[in-house]
């Protein structure tokens, strides 16, 4: 099996000109808003490669033999060159992840649902919205941003009904976290691995006993006070800080909460040579393991890919944890 790659800078086909430069090449797909990277590593030995500039668009591809798999387009944002050996790494973000998106901006929502939400803050930033259905028909009550970037209002309402908020390929995708589906609902490919075709492998169960239950509280217009909503019925019961502005909102913050306390007990790792059948592995695809002893067999979802292509050939590292239930 032989690996190949591609790369076109501003629409311009650079292959051959790294070719016989080309150290190493990494990409990373993160489950959420931590932004997708790419980063290559040339041979720089007459000093006589044109840098990239900041900004530069890059689009990589990644393949073996007659098989290839696009990797998206990537924005150079650093450059580092080092001697001895002479070297230079540009290190790339998700093209998506534009500026707006940074913006500091305040204002609120009254009586909207988490999708209209998400497609007005999806529209402002020149993004198509993809949200899971039974995401984007939840109720809002009330919701603020204060002197907060879009960026980090995705990221904490996809914390708090335990979902994915991800920037790719034009869109704002919010999906919900643990169920390996899509915006649309549908299920994301399988990848099946066995014991005798990866190279190792790590598991870590944590206490399971840890959190049985959970409480939030919302706040009561009508009388002044903040009640308590529970989900779960035995100890030690995990608290939520914030107060929410009504009971739904409170419950749906435990359950989410209360779901991501207990997928998150086991995580793991894993390396293995790259073939034809795991070109393709995202970050929330369901991984299913083959031939390992218990506690291991079975089935997770991945949280983090990377393949990196060197001397040694083109590998791929998986990070998984346990599905919802």
């Amino acid at each position: 099996m032989r690996p190949t790659f591609q790369i076109i800078a501003d629409s311009v086909d650079i292959t051959s000109k790294v070719a016989d430069r080309l150290l190493s090449l990494s990409i990373t797909d993160e489950a959420g808003l931590d932004s997708d990277t790419l980063t290559i590593v040339l041979d720089d030995r007459d000093n006589q490669f044109e840098l990239p500039t900041q900004g530069a668009e890059l689009a990589v591809l990644i393949g073996i033999d007659e098989q290839i798999a696009d990797k998206g387009l990537y924005t150079v944002d650093e450059l580092t060159i080092s001697s001895s050996p002479d070297t230079i790494e540009i290190r790339a973000k998700a093209a998506d992840m534009r500026t707006s998106l940074k913006e500091r901006r305040t204002g609120s929502w009254d009586n909207e649902t988490l999708g209209s939400i998400l497609e007005a803050v999806a529209g402002r930033n020149g993004l198509t919205p993809a949200i899971a259905p039974t995401l984007a028909s939840l109720p809002i009550t009330h919701l603020d941003q204060t002197n907060e970037h879009d960026l980090h209002l995705v990221t904490r309402l996809a914390k708090e009904y335990d979902a994915v908020g991800k920037v790719a390929t034009s869109h704002l995708l919010f999906t919900t976290k643990g169920d390996s589906k899509s915006a649309s609902g549908k299920q994301l490919p399988s990848v099946v691995v066995k014991k005798d075709e990866i190279s190792n492998i790590q598991v870590v169960m944590a206490d399971r006993g840890k959190y049985q239950s959970t409480q939030a509280f919302w706040h009561d217009h009508s009388t002044g006070e903040q009640v308590a909503v529970n989900v779960g019925n035995d100890e030690p019961v995990f608290k939520l800080k914030h107060t929410y502005d009504d009971e739904g909102s409170a419950t749906r913050a435990a359950k989410a909460k209360l779901s991501a306390l207990k997928r998150g007990t086991s995580t793991g790792s894993l390396s293995m040579p790259c073939t034809s059948d795991n070109l393709n592995v995202l970050a929330e695809s369901k991984l299913i393991l083959k031939g390992f002893r218990e506690g291991i067999e079975g089935e997770w979802v991945v949280t983090r890919t990377q393949y990196e292509l060197s001397d040694s050939g083109l590998t791929l590292s998986i990070e998984f944890e346990t599905p919802n239930k």
